[in-house]
């Protein structure tokens, strides 16, 4: 299914069905459904927000709800134990930004640097031999950036250290 997607990209055949709605709703929404695979595995996986509601864009809501599972999924997939975090806030009135933070494995400078392209799993990836296609941060970054207008971006203080994934778009 995701190399179907891939595809779908590199030949500009998406489509986009653009609506206002609230992300804050949308990341709640989201993130209970990984809540029983978390626990599960001794995770505290919890959504937050700062309070300034609602949290509009305008954008088409599945495209994002696919960003958002992509984040989850990869800080359940790099977390052995401790929490995972999806946060959403105001920045000012013009943006919203959407984060997911772990525990998890972190990620080193070098693979920071290549993070967002296609089939980079990372090497923290590869020696926890997860499971994926490499390609979840790369349609993320895609939907985020070429069919959103907003930037997505991640930080982390290194290895085994956590990480934090950033996704920002305009307010309206």
């Amino acid at each position: 299914r995701m190399w179907l997607k891939i595809l779908d990209f590199e030949n500009d055949r998406v489509e986009y069905k653009r609506e206002k709605f609230d992300l804050g709703v949308l990341a709640e929404k989201t993130i209970v459904e990984w809540e029983k695979s978390a626990t599960e595995r001794g995770l505290k996986i919890s959504f937050e927000n700062d309070g300034h509601f609602p949290y509009n864009i305008f954008g088409d809501p599945e495209w994002i709800r696919e960003v958002i599972i992509n984040l989850v999924d990869n800080a359940l997939k790099m977390t052995e134990k401790g929490f995972i975090k999806l946060k959403v806030e105001k920045l000012g009135v013009e943006k919203v930004q959407l984060s997911v933070s772990d525990s998890g494995v972190g990620i080193s400078v070098d693979t920071m640097k290549h993070l967002f392209q296609k089939l980079e799993k990372g090497e923290e990836g590869w020696k926890k031999d997860v499971y994926g296609t490499g390609m979840g941060l790369y349609l993320s970054k895609k939907i985020i950036e070429e069919g959103h207008n907003g930037t997505i971006w991640a930080e982390s203080k290194g290895e085994n250290k956590g990480a934090i994934f950033f996704v920002k778009l305009d307010a309206v």
